[in-house]
């Protein structure tokens, strides 16, 4: 069974046309509906909208910023492809990408023949492991591995195996929103990783997929 990473780039105050809800919200909350296992979403810091026009993000100004949102969900590639048409209507002016991936916990490794992977881990903000944040806990394990330019990103809003749509607070402490990392590495030093990674991520997503370092 063929797992897939579903990508949608929308503007922040882009409004969907029969509620007028945020556009992002109104896929988000369409994803929850059709049973996904879980979804994200980011908000950019900068970028370009549809039309080219550079967005800033400016505290002062939070109302006017309309920065790029993006949402991701890695799920089954047969029910992603059928919710396309839907997440179309609802943002017509956006961007919508799939990429194929292995979710390594859960299927037989089938990357050996690549030469460098992704990893992506979906967890929780609040999550910890020996009462620390998991996340420096594995961008610990990622530098001793020497897997350099590994991310960190926090998403603004999502939901996960509980279905329970949790929103990141802008001047709190702490948050249930998801937190996603990233990196790059040599397919054997991904596959060498795994078995340290499965042992600190109880409760998430892993997924890595084949790229080309250049």
């Amino acid at each position: 069974m063929s797992h897939s990473l579903l990508r949608i780039v929308v503007g922040e105050f882009e409004s969907d046309k029969k509620s007028h809800q945020p556009a992002y919200q109104v896929i988000l909350e369409l994803l929850w509906r059709k049973g996904f296992a879980g979804a994200t979403v980011f908000r950019s810091t900068e970028g370009l909208d549809a039309e080219g026009n550079l967005r800033t993000f400016i505290l002062e100004d939070v109302q006017f910023n309309n920065l790029p949102i993006m949402i991701e969900t890695v799920d089954k590639t047969e029910l992603i492809e059928s919710v396309i048409a839907d997440i179309q209507k609802h943002n017509p002016d956006g961007l919508v990408m799939i990429f194929p991936v292995t979710k390594p916990f859960e299927e037989e490794w089938t990357m050996k023949d690549h030469e460098h992977l992704a990893l992506k881990i979906f967890i929780k903000d609040e999550s910890k492991w020996l009462e620390t944040p998991l996340y420096d806990q594995l961008l610990f394990l990622f530098r001793e591995k020497k897997l350099i330019w590994s991310t960190i990103t926090k998403a603004i809003e999502g939901f996960g195996k509980d279905h329970v749509i949790q929103k990141d607070k802008l001047f709190s402490l702490s948050s249930h929103a998801p937190v996603v990392m990233e990196c790059i590495g040599e397919a054997k030093v991904i596959q060498e990783i795994l078995p340290e990674i499965k042992k600190r991520v109880k409760e998430g997503l892993v997924i890595s997929y084949p790229v080309k370092v250049m």
